[in-house]
């Protein structure tokens, strides 16, 4: 029993040291240390070129700033216009260039592929597909030659042709590179005419006409050259409206103006003064698609929201409703005619309000030959007060009450002349003041001089005169009028 004791004791000691053999693990032999060559160089490569640069000095170059510059080299025998342009188009962005005088010019960038383009009038030219590379500098020349042209006709609104550049209507065109900003070629109008010249031959623009009348009017991807192209031009969309007010009153609205998202337009015909009937007309800014029509006067305030369509007008409006429409028997037509003015005198006449609409500030005049005149378009129930004048002639005020339709007026003229004259007194008895008037009329005072002219009517017989704050009021007769010319007198002190 004690050997087999003994025995168990022993294989199990056995059984333990062959499990932590097995678990140790195999030895390895350490790497050699590496040379200061191969840490420092990498080995050439066996054909004896420069093996590829790390990544990191890859990057560096990448990231550097590329440098690039040249010359526009122009056609021979043409002179380098006053203005060159150069720029690096690389995908969506553009570089302009620094150019001299001479058309050198130069680019610092990132690094990339690009292509270089030069401008100059109708002259243009192109470099493509220059690849730049950080920290490197590149010479490019620019070699300019006559552009591709764009052109066509052009018809406004009304039917008319453009008639020229400086046409009242302001009518212009530019083109822009396709989804571009920058205006590119040489535009220009005449006649019903349009070109835009010094554009790539392959190119696609966007050309673009607007004028302060008509709606702008985008043609989009137009390839260059292109000739016979039509175009025609939609006027801006107009707001005709009326404000509804009680017959016999006043109109309660004063001014108008358009809104844009709740701003006033900056445009000068987006506002009006509203007429005495209410109406007003106003003209939509360009590309405007909803706009709000507020007017305003004491008092009131009324409000209108209105779609634009894309071409036309919209219909009109009416704030205020019922509007009405203005009818023949709101209005009158006054027709003056001045009595005993000489034949053929012309007739200066003028409307000043009284009454309720005294306040308004609006007069009304006319002017005509042999003695007429006709003033349209006065409200029915308006009072006036009429003045009229004509050749050597001066009526007094008549007051009238406007009806409907034609009203005839009859001014009397009181037939005036012209006196002219002098007085004569001593440089050593100057006195402080000298005054002169038609008998028994206004005083005229004379102002460092000693002549004067005054009109008077034709039946006053006498000029009167005072010399000096305190002089005696005196008289003399004027001379009867013989011809045509003023009557002269001559005043002794």
């Amino acid at each position: 029993m004690r050997w087999c004791a003994a025995l168990a004791v022993v294989l199990v000691a056995l059984v333990v040291l062959t499990v932590k053999v097995g678990r140790r693990s195999p030895r390895h032999t350490p790497a050699a240390k590496p040379e200061i060559a191969e840490a420092v160089e990498p080995a050439a490569a066996p054909d004896g070129r420069a093996p590829p640069a790390p990544a990191s000095f890859e990057r560096h170059e990448a990231s550097g700033i590329a440098h690039v510059h040249g010359r526009v080299l122009f056609p021979p025998g043409s002179q380098p216009p006053d203005e060159v342009e150069v720029v690096a188009e690389c995908g969506t962005r553009t570089f302009d260039a620094a150019v001299e005088e001479d058309g050198r010019f130069q680019l610092h960038l990132p690094p990339g592929h690009y292509t270089l383009a030069a401008s100059a009038g109708e002259l243009i030219g192109t470099t493509p597909d220059i690849l730049l590379r950080g920290g490197a500098a590149r010479e490019v020349d620019i070699r300019l030659a006559v552009g591709a042209a764009i052109r066509g006709n052009v018809r406004l609104p009304a039917g008319g042709l453009v008639a020229s550049p400086s046409a009242p209507d302001g009518f212009e065109v530019s083109a822009t590179i396709a989804g571009g900003e920058g205006d590119s070629g040489v535009a220009s109008i005449e006649e019903g005419t349009f070109a835009v010249k010094g554009l790539l031959p392959g190119r696609r623009y966007d050309l673009h006409f607007q004028g302060p009348s008509v709606r702008t009017l985008t043609m989009s991807g137009v390839t260059a050259p292109i000739d016979g192209l039509f175009v025609e031009l939609q006027r801006r969309a107009t707001i005709s409206g009326a404000i509804g007010f009680e017959r016999g009153a006043r109109c309660p609205i004063s001014d108008v103006t358009l809104l844009i998202d709740g701003k006033e337009s900056d445009d000068d015909d987006a506002s009006a003064n509203v007429g005495r009937d209410c109406t007003f007309t106003l003209t939509v800014p360009d590309q405007a698609a909803v706009v709000t029509v507020a007017a305003t006067g004491k008092g009131w305030f009324l409000e209108q929201q209105v779609a634009i369509p894309a071409q036309g007008d919209p219909g009109p409006i009416c704030l205020n409703p019922p509007c009405r429409s203005n009818s023949e028997e709101d209005f009158g037509r006054l027709r003056l005619t001045l009595d005993g003015a000489p034949k053929g005198s012309y007739i200066d006449a003028t409307l000043h309000p009284t009454g309720k609409n005294s306040d308004s500030g609006t007069f009304h005049s006319c002017f005509g030959p042999d003695g007429a005149c006709a003033i349209a378009g006065l409200f029915a129930g308006d009072t006036f007060a009429i003045t009229a004048s004509g050749d050597d002639c001066r009526g007094d005020p008549v007051p009238i009450t406007i009806v409907a339709g034609d009203n005839h007026v009859r001014i009397p003229c009181h037939r005036e002349r012209k006196i002219e004259g002098v007085i004569h007194v001593p440089e050593d008895q100057r006195p402080d003041s000298i005054t002169v008037r038609c008998a028994g009329g206004s005083w005229k005072p004379l102002v460092e001089t000693r002549l004067f002219r005054i009109t008077c009517e034709s039946d006053v017989t006498a000029l009167e005169y005072r010399i000096g704050t305190n002089g005696a009021l005196r008289s003399v007769p004027i001379a009867s009028l013989a011809g045509s010319g003023p009557a002269f007198v001559d005043i002794g002190y």
